[in-house]
């Protein structure tokens, strides 16, 4: 599969960035999950 997601990376403590990368390869063992709502704990 070809093309560009977004995507949500941890990065530290109060530290959490959205970028922009290239959808990965994948194999024939393997899947690609679609996520199209997430949420994020105030107490976590």
């Amino acid at each position: 599969m070809q093309g560009i997601m977004k995507c949500t990376i941890y990065k530290d403590v109060k530290n959490i960035v959205v970028e922009t990368r290239d959808i990965p390869s994948i194999s024939s063992h393997d899947i690609l999950v679609k996520n199209l709502r997430a949420g994020i704990c105030g107490s976590d």
